[in-house]
């Protein structure tokens, strides 16, 4: 660089250098960048020994010439050349070891923070904590004790909850509350907001079992058509909402439609929280399913089954084992040879109960228990449920981890299963029929699931097949583009896994119309694909 009359002003260097030191270690480490993105080769000489081969935490393409080569030096090494670098002996002459391995950053909690640590509450059944109309998510884990926490602010206001039904009322066991108590963060201490003493988390517990609330919505037109493809009007259609009521409001967990012909749920929504997902409860036991809250007056769903017990029976193996021979006349399929139930204890190939939202996708464990409703589940191989499909929830758990925000997915399925039977005739599976009614739990051959994520307005969605028999990759319902997504990196092509697709949006919709018009909300404009 030069000024206006021509002598050199603010010379551009050729090297730059970075010293780091620990100085609770006393371990330092020196970089030196090369700054010229023209050289063809690196330099044939360096100020000292490379030493980045020793350094675990140095992941970064060190040698890329356009990026500015780089290398690693001994600080006293590197100061024998360049004697502006900063003298970190101490009186004795001895220079810091080199820094192999750097000292996670220690982490900063504000003075009056309050930290409600979820691993380590003992009560037989915790309350809900609301904050500023939405439950109270854990959001992140405690350096110190390794456990999911929920983070306070000194002088956040918060609400304990127990949140019973009409039908099964129970109360807040503390001081004889009824349902809620309304608590504060002070000083570091979680006190009652009303009578200002301090409160054990352990001490709050209801009363009895907490259960969502299902609202069933009346006439609306959630799908054109039903699992089987036949057109479908809004009378035989049942939209409902999973959900939670606090502060005066509903809040929608998850939202399904349902043939109610066919009792095939065709789809569900929920949110996937992004920030919180990594901090979720486990280690749960998994509750029963059921078809409604407990103590529901009416059957509002699956009406020809009179009890829990013969719901559940429908996905019993030996159930299903009997309806295949009914039907087919053997239990085999044939291209492949396999059964197509195995009624073992060790056997993959039976239908399970495939949630659509499913558990994981939910931070507390009420949240997750709320998914346990037969009308969030629909008949999937378990080879399938296990496999690829259980590959693709863990990828969009990782995707809304790392976007740390809130996603939208929507999850559905598509067609029914038909097998040849031994009299070489194409018939369609279905796991019960009552007297006088439509075939019912039709396994649907494939899955769906959408990822929409709103900020950056950017989609895509996935299609499993649901037929562990394959022999060859299947005809698809859309045009594959797992190739232009970078994060799709199981065995998508495994037959026995459950062979998988990637598709725009759009592209799957005209083959299911049920598939959400994410154009519609945004201007007729679809989505950009997820890459």
């Amino acid at each position: 660089m030069y000024t206006e009359s021509g002598a050199p002003w603010l010379p551009a260097p050729l090297y730059y250098w970075k010293v780091v030191h620990n100085e609770v270690t006393n371990e330092a480490i020196a970089f030196v960048g090369l700054n010229d993105a023209h050289e063809a080769s690196p330099p044939q000489e360096l100020f000292c020994e490379n030493q980045c081969d020793k350094l675990e935490w140095v992941d970064w393409s060190l040698e890329s010439l356009a990026s500015g080569f780089m290398y690693c030096c001994d600080v006293q090494e590197l100061r024998s050349v360049i004697l502006n670098i900063p003298d970190l002996s101490d009186e004795s002459g001895a220079w810091p070891q080199l820094m192999v391995t750097p000292e996670p950053e220690a982490e900063f909690i504000p003075p009056g923070t309050c930290i409600i640590d979820k691993e380590t509450i003992t009560a037989a059944n915790p309350p809900m904590l609301i904050k500023d109309g939405a439950i109270l998510y854990q959001d992140r884990r405690n350096e110190a004790t390794g456990h999911n926490s929920i983070y306070l602010m000194d002088g956040d206001e918060f609400t304990a909850f127990c949140h019973c039904t009409q039908y099964k009322p129970c109360t807040l066991e503390y001081s004889g509350l009824p349902v809620s108590l309304g608590l504060t963060c002070y000083n570091g201490t979680i006190v009652d907001a009303t009578e200002n003493v301090d409160v054990d988390m352990n001490a709050l517990t209801c009363s009895g079992l907490q259960e969502p609330t299902i609202v069933l919505h009346d006439n609306v037109a959630c799908a054109t058509e039903g699992i089987d493809g036949r057109a479908i009007s809004a009378g035989y259609l049942a939209e409902s909402s999973i959900g939670w009521d606090f502060d005066g409001q509903f809040h929608e967990q998850i939202r399904l439609c349902q043939d109610v012909k066919t009792y095939a749920t065709l789809w569900t929504r929920h949110v996937l929280h992004g920030a919180n997902i990594d901090f979720r409860d486990i280690g749960a036991d998994r509750p029963d399913f059921r078809r409604d809250v407990r103590y529901y007056p009416e059957k509002r769903f699956f009406p020809f089954l009179t009890t829990e017990s013969q719901l559940s029976d429908v996905y019993k193996k030996s159930h299903e084992l009997a309806q295949v021979e009914l039907i087919y006349g053997q239990n085999l399929e044939p291209k492949s040879g396999l059964p197509l139930v195995e009624d073992s204890s060790s056997g993959t190939l039976y239908f399970a109960r495939g949630h659509l939202s499913p558990d994981a996708a939910f931070v507390t464990q009420l949240e997750q228990d709320a998914t346990y409703y037969f009308s969030n589940v629909a008949p999937q191989y378990q080879r399938c449920n296990n496999g690829n499909w259980k590959a693709l929830e863990g990828a969009i758990r990782d995707y809304a981890k790392a976007k740390a925000r809130d996603v939208v997915v929507y999850t559905g399925t598509y067609g029914t299963l038909n097998f040849y039977g031994a009299d070489n005739r194409k018939k369609r599976l279905y796991l019960e029929r009552p007297p006088g009614k439509s075939k019912m739990f039709q396994p649907p051959l494939y899955y769906w699931k959408v990822l929409h994520d709103q900020v950056e307005n950017k989609a895509v969605a996935f299609v499993g097949y649901n037929n562990p028999f394959l022999q060859s990759k299947p005809n698809h319902v859309c045009s594959n583009v797992c190739d232009e997504i970078e994060w799709v990196d199981w065995d998508i092509t495994s037959l026995d896994s459950g062979y998988m697709i990637c598709c725009r949006v759009e592209d799957l919709k005209t083959t299911v119309d049920y598939v959400p018009d994410l154009a519609a909300e945004n201007g007729n404009v679809w989505p950009d694909l997820i890459n």
